[in-house]
């Protein structure tokens, strides 16, 4: 398409596919300089149309999808919502391929384990990992709290972790563990955050607190902090040191078992454009918007557009999206910061904050017009910036 039937089709929509590259694509080389190039050069190839996401649901519902020209969310199959974008999170993923809310809220999937209550233990049957569930009195009560020093002092986490493998075990098992902050945001249901909110299915996970709950990630840049997620608002966020301590303030604890968290690798394609994560199965162009590869690095600098801009510019790239909140987060290398992802893999990444495909819908304000996005100068997730506010995008596709 030419860029003057581009800009003509998006005048007036807020400034909608604005100017130069902007209006083209991920990627988009901007004609060495010509101020109207012909057609649109991709450097990334169209991908086919395989919407199945292995388990990084979010739990955005069909009814919660944008529209150009308005921060209103309307239903995902909305001629006006399939106009701007056509894969957007609400239309993609488990809630729509296993569209039922029988074994859990929309996008996840729990059963019990053996005769075990669900306030001992919960099976997610999409990652295999068994997790613990929260009585309301006693040892394990769900209103205690925990430091995450990790030394066994008392009334830090690494004790409560030794109590609970003591003897036979939780649900018969001596392996539980602190979840990293990737498995622990994978409960989260962005469907459900706000004021009075719990991101998490209560079904499953009864007596659950809309609270931050301590990760076995720690902060690269200060090994007092340590990164929580928080199951009210649904961030994440390294601690401050409210306490002169980040990993001395309390936080509430939910255990995990299952096979040792598995860190990220990564296969590039044969022309180096694109890199597949090979623990998520998704497939990440290796440059930002903006950005060009040519042969071995990144060329040029991220540029950032504002949502909107973001989502029309990924509807260009058949078979590409906007990531959603947690498969962006996917990325987020704790051992790194400034940028907080391997530049190794993606090149002249800035630690800018990076859009999601994942819309706030929680209750009080900030509502739709705010969106989920990726601080990769440190690595924190949160609900932070006005869709108005330019931000970087990265494409993602998943694999056949």
């Amino acid at each position: 398409m030419k860029l003057s039937r581009l800009r003509a089709k998006y005048k007036g929509s807020h400034g909608l596919i604005a100017l130069n590259c902007i209006t083209a694509c991920l990627l988009t080389a901007c004609g060495g300089g010509k101020s109207e190039p012909e057609e649109i050069s991709r450097s990334l190839a169209p991908a086919g149309d395989n919407r199945t996401i292995a388990y990084l649901d979010t739990g955005i519902t069909a009814n919660q999808c944008y529209q150009a020209g308005s921060d209103i969310l309307i239903s995902c199959t909305d001629s006006k919502a399939t106009a701007l974008n056509d894969w957007q999170d609400g239309m993609v993923g488990r809630d729509v391929t296993s569209p039922d809310a029988i074994d859990g809220a929309l996008g996840f999937s729990f059963s019990t384990v053996g005769s075990y209550a669900k306030t001992e233990c919960v099976k997610d049957n999409v990652t295999g990992l068994i997790w613990e569930g929260k009585p309301t009195t006693g040892t394990r009560a769900s209103t205690s709290t925990y430091t995450n020093f990790g030394d066994n002092r008392a009334g830090d986490s690494s004790t409560y972790v030794t109590t609970v493998n003591t003897g036979s075990g939780l649900c018969g098992y001596t392996d539980w563990r602190l979840p990293n902050r990737f498995e622990l945001q994978g409960l989260v249901n962005y469907a459900e955050v706000g004021f009075a909110k719990i991101s998490i299915d209560t079904t499953w996970f009864p007596n659950s607190l809309g609270s931050a709950f301590w990760t076995s990630t720690g902060y690269i840049g200060n090994s007092r902090q340590a990164w929580s997620v928080n199951f009210g608002n649904g961030d994440i966020s390294k601690h401050p040191a409210s306490k002169g301590d980040g990993r001395g303030d309390l936080h509430h604890v939910r255990l995990v078992r299952g096979s040792a968290p598995v860190t990220t690798s990564f296969t590039f394609s044969s022309d180096g454009t694109e890199v597949t994560d090979t623990r998520t199965k998704l497939i990440w162009s290796r440059c930002s918007y903006g950005q060009t590869w040519n042969g071995s690095n990144c060329a040029g600098t991220p540029t950032k557009v504002t949502h909107e801009q973001a989502l029309a510019a990924a509807k260009l790239n058949k078979g590409w999206r906007l990531p959603n909140i947690k498969e962006i987060s996917s990325l987020v290398d704790g051992n790194r910061e400034n940028p907080s992802l391997d530049g190794s893999v993606f090149p002249s990444t800035v630690g800018y904050s990076y859009w999601s495909s994942t819309p706030y819908v929680g209750s009080g304000s900030p509502q739709s017009n705010f969106v989920w996005t990726v601080d990769f100068n440190v690595g924190s997730v949160g609900a932070l910036d006005r869709r108005a506010t330019p931000s970087a995008v990265r494409l993602v596709r998943s694999a056949p």
